[in-house]
């Protein structure tokens, strides 16, 4: 059954929240707001795939407008992605309305190519695969019970920091949002690591062989609120990475606690970032 519960950080002005199912317990989603603008506005909120369509995003919404009515808050507000048909049908029968659209004109390059596709394994609920699927149509209109696998990977010094970048603003997921020091989706028939060695190479211009690192194992969307299948590496290292500014904009050292104070202070952040800290929290040090 849906059912809504805390978990994770709640203060005056802020809350994280655990989607619970009622009858087992069972993590199935997670829902963040904050104040903003005297109402309370949704950071993040997310089902995992195979929880979809049974009603806990319903519940979820209904048990959060009770609270801000018990509160006196005014208005609850968000953003959701065009694309998001599902989402977007969603907030409608809940009862939200527009209020404001952001365009976006997509300029083919010069020479006429289209964008290169992006081609990944499709992975079930065991992450065994089960089919390929192109990276936008996967994200664009995902399946209930079919994931992707992609890798994750954090820089920490000796003090227990971790090395955040910022998204360029030109990015065309999550622009401007702090991010994983390394992250990025398996191809299809690539090995965890092989996309591990492959991403640190092109986002940090360093390579493998000579950097002292280790992996924290497989995190399934099946056992924590994360949006596929997924390695995390920690990169052992005192100075900063020569980055790509094609992919970063800046970046800063942050403990684990001083990431999440920010994201919930309102800092963007992309997709799972809060999620991973809070996971591997007591093993990034």
């Amino acid at each position: 059954m849906p059912g809504c519960c805390r978990r994770g950080e709640t203060r005056r002005d802020t809350a994280v929240k655990m989607l619970l199912d009622s009858g087992s317990g069972r993590p199935v989603g997670l829902l963040w707001y904050a104040e903003q603008n005297g109402g309370w506005f949704i950071y993040d909120f997310a089902v995992q795939p195979q929880f979809q369509g049974q009603g806990y995003g319903r519940q979820a919404l209904e048990t959060l407008q009770a609270a801000a009515q018990a509160q006196g808050v005014p208005h609850i507000g968000l953003h959701v992605f065009g694309h998001n048909r599902r989402a977007r049908e969603l907030y409608r029968r809940a009862g939200f309305q527009e209020v404001s659209v952001l365009m976006r004109l997509d300029v083919p390059p010069a020479d006429g190519e289209a964008p290169e596709e992006e081609w990944l394994d499709e992975v079930d609920e065991r992450a065994r695969v089960v089919g390929r699927v192109e990276r936008q149509d996967h994200w664009n209109a995902p399946r209930p019970g079919r994931y992707v696998r992609v890798i994750n990977a954090f820089v920490v010094n000796r003090a227990g920091q971790l090395w955040i970048p910022r998204r360029t603003r030109s990015k065309r997921s999550f622009p401007g949002c702090l991010d994983m020091s390394v992250g990025g989706h398996v191809g299809a028939g690539e090995s965890y690591e092989a996309a591990f060695r492959r991403e640190t190479r092109e986002e940090l211009n360093w390579d493998t062989d000579r950097l002292a690192w280790e992996d924290l194992g497989l995190f399934s969307p099946m056992e924590a609120p994360l949006s596929a299948f997924m390695h995390v590496y920690v990169i052992r290292s005192e100075e900063a990475p020569p980055y790509n500014p094609a992919d970063f904009s800046g970046a800063e050292w942050l403990t684990p606690d001083e990431l999440l104070a920010r994201i919930a202070a309102g800092d963007p952040a992309k997709g799972d970032l809060r999620e991973l800290a809070e996971l591997c929290r007591g093993r990034l040090r």
